[in-house]
């Protein structure tokens, strides 16, 4: 008896996780309720997680009308996660989600739409991301999504955007042009410039990369402001190994006197609470941020319990501030996407 052809598949949805079950359960409920009829998977590669997000994913895709996999390897970050989903992805387009951005009703239909109507490998789509309702953003998180962690605003053309733009978050691309580019370097272990490292190399492969900013993922992750200073450290790392790989990639100057005394004048001014201005919030979250990216690209590490070693009491003074606070829910992770 002849078999049945297997249904052709368009688009993969490639989500790395590392123990966020609860999270993750949300994003692959909205993307099997997504309303296209696009054929579509979805592959999870579970980066050694020690919860139950293996057996939750193939209880989930046991009931699934959309084709859901789960694929699992040892804990080595995100960029060697992606590319075990590159490898065993059957659609010919690539669509990166985190684990944490939840998909709106239409996200898979606006991502296929692009690349139905650009057929050619070097087509790629960058959607938008803002923050999900359920996280009840702070107005320190608002500051963080006006461009400190996904810098939309510098899209000046959305039909020609930079590869520095090519965030995992929402963002799809050809499986075969990602294979020809190398996928992502695995020299990269944590969430941090890995996807803006391909983006580059695309980029400089001929990548033609639109902005869809209808094509939204909603990002579930509480912020505060001692977990964002741990992020940025973490970035400030990984900006190093980026400069290796991009040598013109820009860099902060270490610290120097100027920036201990910014950090003491600051401080002095956030010693009232109740008259703490909203540009003196501003400029206090943005010192902090870029002072803990710049100790993290020049390896300085802070002493002791000290969450920097300019600025300390700085640091200290602005987490007290309830306009830092995360609500009482938590994403899990210090991860951004």
């Amino acid at each position: 008896m002849p078999t049945q052809p297997a249904e052709v598949i368009e688009l993969s949805v490639i989500i790395p996780t590392r123990d966020r079950v609860d999270v993750l359960t949300e994003t692959l409920e909205r993307l099997i309720l997504q309303e296209t009829v696009l054929p579509f998977e979805v592959i999870v590669v579970d980066d050694g997680s020690t919860d139950a997000t293996v057996a939750t994913v193939r209880s989930r895709a046991a009931h699934s009308p959309v084709p859901v996999s789960v694929l699992e390897q040892r804990p080595r970050g995100p960029a060697a996660a992606r590319n075990v989903g590159i490898a065993a992805a059957r659609g010919t387009v690539c669509l990166f989600i985190g684990d944490d951005t939840w998909p709106r009703a239409d996200l898979v239909e606006r991502h296929g739409r692009l690349h139905r109507r650009r057929p050619e490998a070097r087509a790629a789509l960058l959607g938008h991301v803002q923050w999900a309702p359920e996280s009840r953003p702070s107005p320190f998180m608002d500051w963080l999504n006006s461009g400190v962690q996904f810098d939309f605003a510098q899209i000046a053309d959305p039909e020609d955007v930079r590869g520095s733009c090519f965030y995992t978050a929402n963002v799809s691309a050809k499986r075969s042009f990602l294979l020809a580019g190398g996928g992502f370097d695995e020299g990269f272990a944590h969430a941090a410039f890995e996807d803006i490292e391909l983006g580059l190399r695309l980029e400089r492969a001929g990548m033609r990369l639109s902005y869809d900013p209808a094509a939204v993922v909603e990002h579930f992750h509480p912020y505060d402001l001692p977990a964002s200073l741990r992020r940025m450290r973490t970035l400030g790392r990984s900006a190093m190994l980026l400069r290796d790989r991009v040598p013109d990639w820009p860099l902060p100057r270490p610290s120097d006197a100027r920036h201990r005394g910014k950090a003491m004048l600051l401080s002095a001014l956030n010693v009232i609470p109740r008259l703490r201005p909203s540009w003196l919030r501003h400029a206090t979250w943005h010192f902090l941020c870029h002072q803990a990216f710049r100790e993290g690209c020049w390896g300085v590490e802070p002493r002791g319990d000290r969450p920097l070693r300019t600025g300390p009491a700085l640091a200290r003074r602005a987490a007290r501030d309830p306009a830092t606070w995360k609500a009482a829910v938590d994403g899990g992770g210090d991860e951004l996407r």
